[in-house]
């Protein structure tokens, strides 16, 4: 009896123990959630610190495009969005007919803008639908290109990434502001907006073999004027 006394009250500790235990874990996890509730989104430091990684984001790739208008000889020129909101230039714009050029500073990358997107116009560089506005207009101007060419790595971009389009008499500076995949047959790709919009569209899977299920959009939106 003696023994099983002892064995009793040997698990009694032991479910004592077990249960400040449990208790202890209990206050960290409280203490836990509270420390992260600090560091939600709504919260006014996270957002202070979102407001300042978007400025150092932004001054970054206004350093990147002033190296890329360098390189690519592109004359001086405000970064932000500049001229008409339309062109007369482009009433007259034939398939196949250059429409621009495409920088895309956080890749470092830019690339010729062909008005039409057969495979002919997308083996030149970016094209352009036709049924959408021309860049820099209000409405929703939708431009293309291969996976496996010049938007490999398109999926690389994030939200408050510059795209700057150059063009003869104006240079238009838009900021991207979602990314998505949908099907391929997803005509909200080039559906109007309400306001001067740029979307890039490509085939997803970046890397797959044959005719791809999906499309990647990349959507931005225009700086205006200051």
């Amino acid at each position: 009896m003696a023994v099983k006394a002892q064995a009793f009250k040997k698990k009694n500790r032991i479910r004592a123990l077990i249960s400040v235990c449990l208790f202890a874990a209990g206050i960290g996890l409280v203490g836990f959630a509270l420390a992260k509730l600090d560091k939600l989104p709504f919260s006014k430091a996270a957002a202070e610190e979102d407001l300042a990684a978007n400025q150092d984001l932004f001054i970054e790739q206004q350093d990147t495009f002033v190296n890329l208008r360098n390189v690519l000889h592109i004359p001086e020129a405000p970064l932000f969005s500049t001229g008409p909101e339309t062109s007369t230039e482009f009433q007259n714009l034939a398939e196949g007919d250059f429409i621009g050029t495409l920088l895309i500073p956080a890749l470092e990358q830019s690339f010729p803008i062909i008005h039409g997107t057969s495979d002919e116009h997308l083996k030149e560089g970016v094209g352009h639908y036709t049924q959408s506005v021309m860049p820099g207009a209000k409405d929703n101007c939708v431009l293309s290109g291969h996976r496996d060419t010049v938007f490999t790595d398109l999926g690389d971009l994030i939200v408050g990434d510059l795209l700057i389009i150059e063009m003869a008499d104006r240079l238009l500076t838009y900021q991207i502001n979602g990314t998505r995949i949908v099907d391929k047959e997803d005509r909200t790709v080039i559906v109007p907006t309400d306001h001067a919009a740029l979307t890039l569209t490509t085939c997803y899977p970046f890397v797959y073999i044959g005719n791809a299920p999906q499309r990647y959009v990349v959507t931005a939106a225009l700086i205006p004027n200051e």
